[in-house]
């Protein structure tokens, strides 16, 4: 299984690989990544090596794809690919390459099937204007929550709207999430084999903590936590410094017992038998040799 990643930087790579990686450990799926980004793509030898990549791929994924070098030869490398192709967040002509199961950017919008998924076609078709991507992202939210619920034509367009949310909001977590909602939809043999998963929402601007299970949005919500955390790490402390106090109490007292024992059974530096209370081998009093001093 191959697919192609395609982007103007190459900054999800990592993630990428991460998640593709997950795949083959917890699901033993055997996938190849090929990710092409404008460093990769600088002369007719590179373009050559995507087209076979392409032709033998069995889904092809790309994001932000802007310039004139890069647009035009990809047009002509995807709109005439076999396999699935997901454009999004790029230029409007690489846009209208998507074609995904029965949503097919590619038709013009009376050749699209009429009803409400032909009205949503047309929303979804990339238009021109500076705030494009603002509206675009709008219109996703609003429909992944519907479009989800429903089969047919309209899980296509669902997987097109929310493959947009697993990578604007990049992490191997979601990533590996775009990755099984891909795989299970469009690959075949791999339908109801793997997790399909909602995307991760991360705030734009966000407060982070090296020990908090998640961003904060908000200065109050980091506060809570923080009041919360701190009193934790002193209970903790607390309770570390007493069993360190035990741990010292037992360790002075076995010292003190092995001192009185040595006052008991023998003088120190002395073997035990040497002592002057020490018993002789017969059971008795140990016996003094020799007269007895006379008194004074």
């Amino acid at each position: 299984m191959r697919f192609i990643f395609l982007t103007i930087d190459g900054n999800h790579a990592a993630a990428l690989r991460l998640a593709a990686e997950r795949l083959r450990r917890e699901h033993g799926l055997g996938l190849t990544l090929s990710i092409y980004d404008a460093a990769s793509l600088r002369n007719d030898a590179d373009w050559q090596r995507l087209a076979q990549d392409i032709g033998g791929a069995d889904f092809v994924f790309g994001a932000r794809l802007f310039g004139e070098e890069m647009v035009r030869p990809l047009e002509r490398l995807l709109i005439q690919a076999a396999c699935p192709v997901c454009i999004i967040t790029s230029n409007p002509a690489l846009i209208s390459c998507t074609h995904l199961g029965r949503f097919d950017l590619r038709k013009n919008d009376n050749d699209q099937e009429p009803g409400i998924i032909q009205q949503w076609v047309k929303k979804l078709r990339p238009q021109s204007g500076a705030g494009e991507a603002k509206r675009q992202l709008a219109v996703l939210r609003n429909l992944t929550k519907v479009l989800k619920l429903i089969p047919g034509k309209a899980r296509d367009i669902y997987v097109y709207a929310v493959a947009i949310q697993y990578w604007t909001n990049c992490s191997p977590e979601n990533l590996y999430r775009l990755l099984c909602l891909l795989a299970e939809r469009y690959v075949a043999g791999q339908q109801g084999r793997l997790p399909v998963l909602d995307p991760l929402s991360y705030p734009e601007a966000a407060l982070f903590h090296p020990a908090a299970p998640e961003p904060f949005e908000t200065t109050a919500a980091y506060e809570q936590w923080r009041q919360q955390y701190c009193k934790e790490t002193k209970r903790q402390g607390d309770k570390e410094t007493r069993r360190q106090g035990d741990k010292e109490t037992r360790r002075q007292g076995d010292k003190e017992t092995r001192s009185t024992s040595l006052r008991v059974c023998g003088s120190p530096g002395l073997p035990l038998g040497h002592g002057r209370h020490s018993l002789a081998t017969h059971g008795g009093p140990h016996r003094q040799h020799g007269p007895p001093h006379s008194p004074a």
